[in-house]
């Protein structure tokens, strides 16, 4: 009788302590939380965004217009695809062939959706919309252009959380 009796506390206790804890779906459980504070590898510059001088390429000071953040990855078929949004001015990194790369305010098109790809040059954020890659060099600033592989479109400090 005590037997059966500690058995159903025991699974109880087990019973309560398992609800007690959130249940991870699959789109919870993908590291779709990052940010991005970085710089790129050939230029050493980081992508910058006030409403003074816009979206430019500038010299990292960590300050919060070199800070870009979004929470929600977007399923696209075949990967999940990010805004890049701003902490100062909450807008997005966008990018399409009439405009070229800009920031833009937040509407959830695939011009400011982003595929971001890791390796061990760096992360590459590669536009859902034109298929063109974040690119910075000294001879054309900061722009979007054919995806390429080179270190110009290379960036350090993509961080997921």
């Amino acid at each position: 009788m005590q037997k059966a009796a500690a058995r159903r506390w025991a699974i109880a206790a087990a019973t309560a302590a398992l609800s007690a804890l959130p249940l991870a779906t699959p789109a919870q459980a993908r590291a779709d939380v990052f940010h991005f504070d970085g710089q790129n590898n050939a230029t050493r510059r980081c992508m910058d965004d006030s409403f003074a001088y816009g979206l430019r390429a500038f010299g990292c000071n960590r300050l919060d217009f070199q800070q870009f953040r979004h929470s929600d990855g977007i399923w696209g078929g075949d990967r999940y695809y990010h805004e890049l949004r701003n902490k100062v001015t909450g807008r997005c990194v966008d990018d399409s062939f009439a405009y070229g790369l800009r920031a833009f305010d937040c509407n959830g098109q695939a011009f400011q959706q982003w595929a971001v790809s890791s390796g061990s040059g760096g992360s590459t954020f590669k536009n859902r919309a034109t298929g063109r890659c974040v690119d910075d060099s000294f001879a054309y600033g900061l722009r979007a252009f054919d995806c390429n592989g080179t270190t110009f479109q290379k960036w350090w400090g993509v961080h997921a959380n």
